[in-house]
């Protein structure tokens, strides 16, 4: 999947669409997709908004920072490895992925202060 969708970017830039930040983080989020919505379809749809909504350069920082660590851990609190590896749909799905998503209203840093996120 990783391929088609560095493909994908590759194209967008070649065609002069740079894709913002808010694109990015809404493609990634579409690789878990509900069933019955299509990876495209669901991409559509965030490009669709983000034109509508048009976000400002505050919301593009978030999308950015949520780029950042919108991702699986891939170590435990100790330091290794976590085997076998958290896919993204199951982290995304977690409370602590959806805070490192920025699609809830936790603060990441919160709660892994609390120790719920390692």
């Amino acid at each position: 999947m990783r391929p088609l969708a560095l493909a994908l970017l590759a194209a967008m830039a070649l065609a002069g669409c740079n894709p913002t930040d808010c694109e990015l983080l809404g493609d990634r989020l579409c690789r878990c997709a509900p069933a019955g919505v299509t990876h495209s379809s669901c991409v559509q749809g965030v490009k669709t908004e983000v034109s509508r909504v048009s976000p400002g350069e505050n919301a593009q920082g978030q999308c950015k920072e949520a780029l950042a660590t919108c991702w699986p851990p891939t170590e435990d609190a100790e330091g290794n490895p976590i085997n076998p590896p958290i896919t993204f749909c199951d982290f995304l799905s977690s409370r602590c992925g959806k805070a490192a998503c920025h699609i809830s209203g936790e603060d990441l840093a919160t709660l892994q202060a609390e120790g719920i996120c390692d």
